[in-house]
């Protein structure tokens, strides 16, 4: 029982226990409950306290604070310029087919495939400069 309770409790638990006690003797049980009763006074409880959790919570917090705003504007960057690519292509398709004599209206440059439907529609709504 000895060995038992030595490899569960080993390490600095034991550095403060009386080194004089002897486990030869008569009184075996007595020395066992003292050792018992040591080793539960000298336990010590593994995990975080209510503040460490707080704590941590919070620094988590203040990194999500951080970084969502960051991410929206790089979704309203990421919008503007596929609009001014999209503005970019349409005006050049309309000099292209003007430089071919074809009609530089949207629905001409769809028909002559120099932009797709789904080009003209997203066009038709982006606001005019």
């Amino acid at each position: 029982m000895l060995y038992f309770y030595w490899n569960l409790y080993s390490g600095d638990v034991f550095e403060n226990f009386n080194a004089n006690v002897s486990f030869n003797g008569n009184n075996v049980e007595g020395k066992m409950k003292k050792l018992k009763q040591f080793i539960m006074k000298n336990k010590r409880v593994k995990g975080f306290t209510l503040v460490e959790m707080v704590i941590v919570i919070a620094i988590i917090a203040m990194l999500i604070l951080l970084i969502v705003p960051g991410l929206s504007k790089q979704k309203e960057r990421a919008t503007s310029k596929t609009d001014e690519a999209l503005r970019t292509t349409v005006e050049t398709q309309r000099q292209l087919a003007a430089d071919n004599g074809d009609g530089t209206s949207l629905e001409e440059l769809v028909k002559k495939e120099y932009i797709s439907q789904k080009q003209k529609e997203r066009y038709e709504k982006l606001p005019q400069k």
